[in-house]
């Protein structure tokens, strides 16, 4: 299953996709590209990885990600 395009995604749609993502047993690539995801998105996205076995690839180029987000990001998963 691949999740693809472009949609703007406001803080409650970040936190029904995280939800999503942890018990998602199927999704494959996720592309969240060119999205307003900022600190608080990319630490829900991140909590949510850690519970994810199934997703292969994220892509989350063009976001909103300033160098704290990126850095708790990053943070979160190891």
């Amino acid at each position: 299953m691949e999740i693809k395009g472009t949609i703007i995604i406001l803080f409650p749609r970040v936190i029904r996709i995280a939800k999503y993502l942890m018990r998602s047993e199927i999704l494959l690539r996720l592309d969240l590209s060119n999205n307003a995801i900022g600190l608080v998105g990319s630490k829900n996205l991140a909590y949510a990885l850690l519970f994810n076995k199934s997703l292969e690839q994220i892509n989350l180029s063009l976001n909103s990600f300033n160098d704290i987000a990126g850095a708790n990001f990053f943070n979160k998963l190891s």
